[in-house]
């Protein structure tokens, strides 16, 4: 869990619609069924090289990035270099 002190240093546009999007995800996992909320939910966030979008989801979320630039050594969430041809 990333600590909301390191969120908030993060340009004002990008916090706030990674928020947006972390609070309608959380709205969404609520309404599902106990059948349901034993699945992951899973994200593909399409162009989000750098993205820092896993901090704002709930942990039982899989973030899966494509983008077309290589993805950073250090990188944790599941990455696909690829574009819309491939």
């Amino acid at each position: 869990m990333i600590k909301q002190s390191k969120k908030i240093k993060l340009p004002a546009d990008l916090y706030s619609r990674n928020t947006l999007f972390g609070l309608l995800t959380q709205f969404i996992l609520n309404q599902r069924t106990s059948l349901e909320q034993t699945q992951t939910l899973e994200i593909l966030d399409v162009g989000g090289y750098g993205s820092k979008l896993a901090w704002f989801m709930p942990q039982n979320s899989k973030i899966t990035i494509l983008d077309s630039k290589p993805p950073h050594a250090d990188f944790k969430t599941n990455y696909i270099q690829g574009d819309a041809k491939n």
